[in-house]
């Protein structure tokens, strides 16, 4: 979650409202999930990155605190995605406190296999795919065009991080890479062989290949052909085409989200509240500036006014001035208060036209106005 000027500014006042609002966000309906009778169904499609993972690790939780929830359908089509968090959310699905199948309408490779794998069970359409198991790294080598236009890279990393920033151009560097591919594979390979109930050298004889519909089944990677409306009518009886709802995971509460996500919102939070405390101050300081520099005429009742404008907090400079002029109550030959009766008693020419720095003049203008709209409400001419 990014943590922007914007996001910084719109909280300052009130820090907790992030809180609020981001679980409103996520108690609410979900965008990932439907219930069908007793049947919630998870939609995994498109890329699978860190945000969605973290979706749908809310929505499972959801499912599983859900008393009226019996089973759970993992609607799979995904050609996989980014590698974090992928091993989590497999392992919590395998370890299910309730029924979980997988139906695999378009493709289920990569990661979106990883994941469905760890159900009881993969049921897919006869055009399906799955598999592709296996990690993958690419890397763009911009030198030549970088030379043509013009552009040279400079890079220096400190001395005891060599490998920080590895050359995949050199044999050393493909090396390491690889290494780490393979690393990352065997953990792929191990939760799968894990889920089916196999060894990582079956695993491994797939090849990172990809099988269509009865072939994936003959091969081991699914258990069986089929469509969803199959499926939920296998789990649910004839009635599970009525009572479709999204599924309202009230079990996730701002106390879980606070929990669950506690480094962000306390650095919003904190930051929020220092920057609003910050801000706060400084604008009390220039408040009561303000407020000092208003002449008062000796007046007992001005001042009265002014010390309350003080304790008020809210009122502004330019309302206290007002009323200031109302209580001074200076005639002038016309009938009205004049701007020169009070600049003449303005300390350091404050209200006057001698020259002064530009807080002076600030308040002089406001004092101006603040006579004129006295004058104009007495009917000044």
């Amino acid at each position: 979650m990014a943590i922007t000027p914007e996001l910084k500014d719109r909280y300052q006042k009130n820090p907790q409202a992030l809180l609020d609002e981001v679980a409103s966000f996520m108690v609410g309906a979900s965008m990932l999930t439907t219930v069908r009778d007793r049947t919630a169904i998870i939609e995994i499609s498109g890329l699978i990155f860190p945000y969605k993972i973290q979706r749908l690790n809310l929505d499972l939780q959801a499912a599983l605190n859900n008393p009226s929830i019996d089973n759970i359908i993992l609607n799979v089509d995904s050609g996989g995605g980014y590698v974090a968090g992928v091993h989590e959310f497999a392992n919590s699905l395998a370890e299910s406190t309730k029924p979980v199948m997988a139906y695999v309408k378009g493709i289920g490779a990569s990661a979106a296999y990883w994941i469905a794998a760890a159900a009881d069970e993969i049921i897919l359409d006869a055009t399906a795919m799955v598999g592709s198991i296996g990690v993958v790294a690419t890397f763009f080598d911009w030198k030549g065009y970088d030379e043509k236009i013009g552009l040279k890279e400079i890079e220096i990393v400190n001395s005891d991080s060599p490998l920080k920033r590895v050359d995949v151009t050199t044999d050393e560097g493909k090396q390491i890479i690889q290494k780490q591919l393979d690393d990352l594979a065997a953990v792929f390979f191990g939760d799968i062989a894990n889920f089916k109930g196999i060894s990582t050298d079956d695993v491994a004889a797939w090849k990172g290949n990809t099988f269509v519909g009865e072939e994936s089944v003959k091969a081991g990677l699914a258990d069986s052909t089929g469509s969803l409306e199959g499926l939920l009518t296998m789990l649910n009886g004839e009635e599970s085409m009525s009572n479709t709802t999204a599924v309202q995971p009230k079990e996730i509460t701002k106390a879980y989200l606070q929990e669950h996500c506690k480094a962000v919102f306390d650095e919003i939070l904190a930051d929020g509240v220092t920057q609003g405390a910050k801000t706060a101050a400084e604008n009390e300081r220039a408040r009561i500036a303000a407020l000092d520099s208003i002449n008062v005429h000796g007046s007992e009742a001005a001042k009265a006014i002014v010390k309350a404008a003080k304790e008020d907090g809210e009122k502004t400079a330019e309302s206290v001035a007002l009323e200031v002029l109302g209580a001074i109550e200076t005639p002038n030959p016309k009938g009205g208060t004049s701007e020169e009766d009070i600049q003449a008693d303005s300390p350091d020419g404050v209200g006057s036209n001698a020259e002064g720095d530009g807080d002076d003049k600030e308040l002089a203008a406001l004092v101006s106005g603040a006579v004129a709209q006295t004058n104009q409400r007495r009917g000044a001419k």
